[in-house]
C-alpha cells in the first residue's frame, strides 16, 4: 500500500478561505470610504441642579396659607455640551404649562442660575411659571407640583431632569 506524500486542503475549503478574506477586506474597505461617522451624533450631555427658595411677593399671594412668601426655584446649568434650548414643563392640578429657561444656551451658560416663580414678586424672576394668557400657576407652601425640564437639540427632545414639590 501506497501512503501519498502531499497533503493539500480540498478545493471547498481553500474557497471558502478565498471567500472569507474577500469579504473581511471588502468590509473593511467600505468603513473606511463610507463616511458612516459623519452621519453620528453625540447627544447633548446637560445637566441642571434646582433648588427651592422663597421669595416674597408683594400682597398675600398665598391667601389659603395666610402668607405673601412663594416658592420659587433657582435652576443652575452645571454641564454643557450642546442644545437649541432648554426648557421646562410644569405640571399642576390645573394642567401643564411650557417655558423656556435657556433659548440659545452656550458654554458661557455653565454655572449660570435662572430664578423660576411666578410672576408677582417684589424681586427679579428670570422665567415666569405662570400661563400665558391664563391664570398664574400657584407655587404656595404646601402645594404640589412637578418640574420636567428637557433639552431640544436639531429637532430631538433629551429629558434633563424631573423635581417634584411636596
Amino acid at each position: 500500500m501506497t501512503m501519498p506524500t502531499d497533503r493539500g486542503t480540498s478545493p471547498v475549503v481553500g474557497t471558502a478561505l478565498l471567500v472569507a478574506v474577500v469579504v473581511i477586506v471588502a468590509a473593511g474597505t467600505m468603513a473606511y470610504l463610507t463616511p458612516i461617522a459623519d452621519d453620528l451624533h453625540e447627544p447633548p450631555q446637560l445637566a441642571l441642579s434646582v433648588e427651592e427658595t422663597t421669595i416674597t411677593t408683594g400682597a398675600e399671594y398665598c391667601s389659603a396659607y395666610g402668607t405673601n412668601k412663594e416658592i420659587a426655584f433657582e435652576v443652575t446649568l452645571t454641564q454643557f455640551t450642546q442644545a437649541d434650548e432648554i426648557y421646562v414643563i410644569v405640571h399642576e392640578e390645573g394642567g401643564k404649562t411650557k417655558k423656556t429657561v435657556w433659548a440659545d444656551p452656550g458654554p458661557d451658560d455653565v454655572g449660570t442660575s435662572k430664578l423660576l416663580a411666578n410672576e408677582v414678586t417684589s424681586g427679579p424672576v428670570d422665567v415666569d411659571l405662570g400661563q400665558d394668557g391664563g391664570s398664574d400657576v400657584k407655587i404656595c407652601p404646601g402645594e404640589e407640583l412637578t418640574l420636567r425640564f428637557y433639552a431640544k437639540q436639531d429637532g430631538e427632545t433629551l429629558a434633563l431632569q424631573r423635581y417634584e414639590l411636596n
